[in-house]
């Protein structure tokens, strides 16, 4: 059995003074990784896809089984927005992702509720992760990084 770690390490000199904190996750049962670097299109691109099982969709991940996700901005100078698609209509996210920064997710099922007004109890699978370019010309490059168990 293989073991995934993260670290992400956090420094700052404020007033003459270091703070600084690591914090490190290790995630078991990683056994298989899909690594990815994509040049999206102006607009909106289609990074990678999950489904309830390999064979649903060509090219899908299995859902259940991912252990670790990483969407990585690689541009130097623009933001772009990464979306998190869910299966259930209107249940996706957004989120800002500046230039060279990353989002992490542990899961891809039961992981997202788009409907803020209550505490969800319900959360649904993802199902796509899509990249939109902010700027009229810009096709950003983005990494994917994913840890998946195969049992």
């Amino acid at each position: 059995m293989a073991i995934l770690t993260t670290t992400i390490s956090e420094s700052i000199i404020i007033n003459d003074n270091q703070v600084a904190m690591t914090k490190v996750l290790s995630t078991d049962d990683v056994q298989d990784t899909y690594i990815r670097q994509v040049v999206c299109n102006v607009g909106t691109t289609t990074v990678t896809t999950f489904a309830a099982s390999p064979g649903a969709s060509p090219g899908a991940i299995d859902y259940d089984k991912v252990k670790y996700l990483r969407v990585t901005n690689l541009e130097a100078l623009e933001n772009i927005q990464v979306t998190f698609v869910s299966d259930s209509k209107n249940d996706n996210y957004t989120i800002n992702l500046r230039p060279g920064s990353s989002h992490i997710l542990n899961q891809a099922s039961k992981v997202l509720e788009g409907d803020t007004t209550s505490f969800p109890t319900n959360l649904n699978n993802l199902v796509s992760i899509d990249v939109h370019s902010l700027g009229e010309e810009n096709s950003p490059r983005v990494e994917i990084f994913i840890g998946v168990s195969i049992t």
